[in-house]
């Protein structure tokens, strides 16, 4: 089986984003456009090979955004955050030439226009005037990863499975929900991971609510995690479960249902494969099982 590994060198990740770019620039001159502009999240980690433009936790948009013509990419924003951008998120050595601001001026649309003029037709990921919209362009080419992407996602994988392991070691009867939550928190925090998800469920609010949002409520006998992290800008997802004392062959039985239904989904979701396949196959599992 092939070994995928990150590569976080300026090399490595200047030879990813080479790659998007020539793609990116390709989908341009079929849709006639002569520039692009990247400014969510998501989308700008994905452009700069695992860059972060975030300083507000959980808004759509980061502080930077990138901008991409068929001869040039560059990075816009303010004052306050250029020589970061160039510092620790190293845009500059990544080939990426700024456009600065004052912090107090919105200069986009003229940066833009200088650079593309004043005819020029672009599409970008948030709302902009004139432009049309970059998201199923952009989403189009994130759906394939690159190896120095699955290369990333082994390794918040690897660590993330280890991180909340370890934790769940700690846990004790009597521990709140919130303060469950806010432990795992900070030890995601030590070890590179970003906590933007965190369902805690102790006992009887497992199996009366979806989405279990941290309480006061004690940890008593059971305990689920569900929470996902973020990793230079890819996400996962992991559950995991804790008993005190003798699990009850009912809640066993019911766990081995739930991880089989589970691992069929995953071996069935392959390349060309439509979504509703795995979706068939859960459906036809729980009813297999009672449980529709």
């Amino acid at each position: 089986m092939k070994q995928y590994t990150e590569d976080l060198s300026v090399q490595g990740r200047s030879r990813e984003i080479e790659v998007k770019v020539a793609d990116l620039r390709a989908l341009m001159r079929e849709k006639q456009l002569d520039g692009l502009y990247i400014s969510k999240q998501e989308h700008f980690a994905w452009i700069t090979a695992g860059g972060d433009n975030i300083v507000t936790r959980f808004v759509e948009d980061g502080v930077c955004a990138i901008f991409i013509t068929m001869t040039g990419r560059y990075f816009i924003c303010n004052n306050i955050e250029t020589q970061r951008m160039n510092d620790e998120e190293v845009l500059d050595q990544l080939g990426f030439e700024a456009r600065g601001m004052w912090w107090f001026e919105n200069r986009t649309m003229e940066f833009i226009r200088e650079l593309i003029g004043n005819t020029g037709k672009f599409a970008a990921d948030v709302p902009l005037e004139g432009a049309s919209d970059a998201n199923p362009m952009i989403r189009s080419l994130e759906k394939v990863l690159s190896d120095n992407e699955v290369g990333r996602y082994v390794h918040l994988g690897e660590v993330f499975s280890h991180v909340i392991e370890r934790y769940m070691a700690t846990i004790q009867p009597g521990d709140t929900e919130k303060e469950i939550a806010g432990r795992l928190g900070a030890r995601m925090w030590e070890n590179g991971l970003e906590p933007v998800l965190l369902l805690i469920a102790s006992d009887e609010r497992i199996y009366k609510y979806r989405h279990p949002v941290p309480t006061d409520k004690k940890l008593e006998r059971l305990l689920m995690i569900s929470c996902n992290a973020r990793y230079r800008g890819l996400v996962t997802k992991i559950t995991r479960m804790l008993h005190f004392g003798k699990i009850p062959a009912e809640f066993q039985d019911q766990y081995r249902k739930t991880v089989e239904i589970e691992n069929s989904m995953a071996s069935a979701s392959k390349p060309g494969v439509d979504e509703l396949v795995p979706y068939n196959i859960a459906v036809k599992m729980y009813e297999d099982f009672g449980y529709l």
